[in-house]
């Protein structure tokens, strides 16, 4: 080879790059890229499953792994659904797949499993070789009309398999179960929801009960989440119903319980969604050292586990304000979040944004119908098939001895088909079908049953041709079916709806802001004391009169003054006076005088001019203590 060959292969092997504008490239490249993240990874198709959930679910299937079987890995779960269906790595699939058996992520789980996927929110999934899994029985209503041909099947990316372009899903598991995605330019969002009020709400749209829009609020009261909490902001609820879009408020549910020296104890028993116990604590903190609020608070503990649950216990100082505090708990941790509805479909693989929830479940409905009639059509078709088959045997048992005698004396398969088509008046398919047939099935075969059998395949196809030509008689057949798995996945409303909207918690937070202005410049208060409640307003004569930033003292029986700051007294609710100051009968302040009266029958005045301080108030006799203290006006 010569130098100039040489130097004409170098060429070849290094040509210079090619040059394109960015504008061409991004546009022929990047809406490609796009595309693909929209409709094969991030938003829900017509069966409420993105497509690693599908392939995840089919693979399971092909598996043998129904409900109560055998479990397998789920690193093999993992690398069989790579390997045959979805193009990506392992890495991939294993999160997805273990969300779909995570109680406090999917409001119908869809795994049983054999090790451990988390307990509560912020648990991380074992390994994949450390647990195994199956489809449980809500799963297997997605899959278990796949073998009825329910489905369309296309090649996957190498051509090597089949899958399903959409599951046979038999409930919107993507209503029920909610989902969340991003692609290029587009993201949704869409809430979990009880399952019983989606299913009914399906029922009530094969009833011909929905026909608009509006006609959702009748069965769908809101969100539910799979780890309950309260929704505020109902107005929001009712947005994203009509629009698709809609924001709201998931606040946790917590319990009061009074601890000794005054402390109180704030228990979280179901946060929002998504939101673990530590992500709260490490907001507290930080509120604490950088913003200085929640300061009341002591000590935030995460005591969970699998007998007791959910258990956050949240320990509040002693004559603190637990309406400040659980407010504040809103306002500077996930206690409360804000939860935004934008709901982004594939409606026939195109996107449709702003879905509302009638449409929503008019695509589950279309696409039920759509299953329905697949199945319907491949339970007819082999019917038929089997009918035509039996009709051949019933031939055949016309004279069974011909039969076996022109097989026995034909000299290749294919003459003994020409010949039992001849003698018996049946065709090729039938003929080959006895021929496949063991002999000794043909001899014993019983004709009455046989006919029978012919008899009721015949009626059955009658039945079903019937449903198809009729939509009532489908309606009533397809509701069937949704009650049917409506007992598989029936559950109870977990998250409760409060009444409040957008508008009264917007107000409620400008007054409390309000509020916390006036107060923090020293503006007059009240404090009163009554039934054993301490309370602070701004009412005139309501009280003892003092500064929002002063003192008042609490006297206990045996005469000792207790400062309590002001600060920490709640504005128009009432606090038990025990939960400011053990052992406190009533109040006093300064420019007060304060008549004690003990249970000897005596009374004693201090004068306003005495100076108020913690310590020895009253001097009592032995054995005597007050049992009434009176703040007396000061005269100006």
């Amino acid at each position: 080879m010569n130098k100039k060959d040489n130097e004409d292969i170098f060429l070849q092997n290094h040509k210079p790059p090619i040059e394109t504008p960015l504008e061409d490239f991004v546009n022929d490249n990047g809406v490609s890229y796009a595309h693909y993240t929209l409709t094969d990874r991030a938003i829900i198709s017509n069966d409420g499953l993105k497509p690693v959930q599908r392939r995840i679910l089919y693979t399971m299937y092909q598996l043998g792994l129904k409900p109560g079987s055998h479990k397998v890995k789920g690193s093999k779960i993992a690398s069989d659904t790579t390997g045959n269906y979805h193009p990506h790595g392992p890495m991939a699939v294993a999160p997805a797949l273990a969300r779909l058996g995570q109680p406090f992520v999917m409001r119908v789980p869809l795994l049983e499993v054999q090790g451990s996927l988390g307990t509560f929110t912020g648990d991380v999934a074992a390994n994949g070789r450390y647990f195994e899994a199956s489809l449980n029985k809500n799963a297997y209503e997605l899959v278990k009309d796949i073998g009825n041909k329910a489905c369309k099947m296309v090649y996957t990316e190498t051509g090597d398999n089949l899958e399903p372009f959409e599951l046979p899903v038999n409930y919107p598991i993507g209503i029920i179960n909610g989902t969340e995605g991003v692609a290029v330019g587009w993201a949704s969002t869409i809430a979990p929801h009880n399952p019983d009020e989606i299913m009914n709400c399906c029922i009530a749209y094969f009833q011909g009960k929905i026909n608009k829009t509006e006609d959702i609020l009748k069965y769908i009261q809101g969100p539910d989440f799979p780890t309950g909490g309260e929704i505020v902001g109902i107005d929001g609820i009712k947005e994203y119903l009509l629009t698709g879009e809609g924001k709201f408020f998931i606040r946790g549910k917590y319990t009061l319980e009074d601890l000794q020296r005054g402390r109180t104890k704030i228990t979280f028993y179901e946060l929002p969604y998504q939101v673990s116990a530590e992500s709260i604590i490490e907001k507290i903190n930080s509120a604490q050292s950088d913003k200085k609020k929640l300061l009341e608070i002591s000590e935030a503990k995460d005591l969970s586990d699998k007998r007791k649950g959910l258990n956050l216990c949240i320990y509040v100082k002693s004559g603190s304000d637990i309406t400040k505090v659980i407010a504040d708990l809103w306002k500077y941790t996930p206690c409360q979040i804000s939860f935004n509805v934008n709901t982004v479909v594939l409606i026939d693989g195109i996107p449709n944004e702003k879905t509302s929830m009638y449409q929503l479940i008019e695509q589950f409905c279309l696409f039920k119908k759509f299953t329905f009639k697949r199945k319907t059509d491949y339970k007819i078709e082999m019917s038929k098939k089997e009918s035509h088959k039996l009709a051949g045997i019933l031939n055949i048992l016309l004279d069974i001895k011909k039969a076996v005698k022109i097989i026995q004396e034909s000299e290749s398969e294919d003459v003994a088909i020409t010949e039992l088509k001849n003698n018996f008046k049946i065709d090729n398919e039938q003929a080959e079908y006895i021929l496949s047939m063991p002999l000794r099935r043909i001899v014993k075969s019983n004709r009455e049953s046989l006919k029978q059998k012919k008899e009721d395949l015949d009626n059955e196809v009658k039945t079903l041709q019937d449903v198809l030509n009729n939509e009532s008689l489908m309606y009533e057949y397809i509701i069937k079916e949704l009650k049917d798995t409506l007992k598989v996945i029936s559950d109870k409303r977990r998250t409760t709806i409060n009444g409040i909207t957008h508008a009264e918690l917007e107000e409620e937070s400008k007054l409390l802001a309000k509020q916390d202005r006036i107060l923090s410049k020293g503006t007059e208060v009240y404090i009163k004391v009554k039934n054993g409640n301490i309370t602070k307003t701004f009412d005139e004569n309501n009280g003892i009169k003092t500064s929002s930033l002063n003192n008042v003292f609490g006297i206990d029986e045996q005469g000792n003054s207790k400062l309590i700051t002001v600060e920490n007294i709640p504005l128009n609710s009432e606090l038990p006076l025990s939960k400011i100051k053990s052992d406190i009968i009533d109040i006093t302040g300064q420019d007060y005088y304060t008549l004690v009266i003990s249970d000897k029958g005596n009374g004693n005045i201090i004068s306003k001019d005495n100076t108020l301080k913690e310590g020895k108030f009253a001097t009592l006799l032995p054995d005597e203590k007050i049992i009434n203290v009176f703040a007396l006006r000061s005269e100006e």
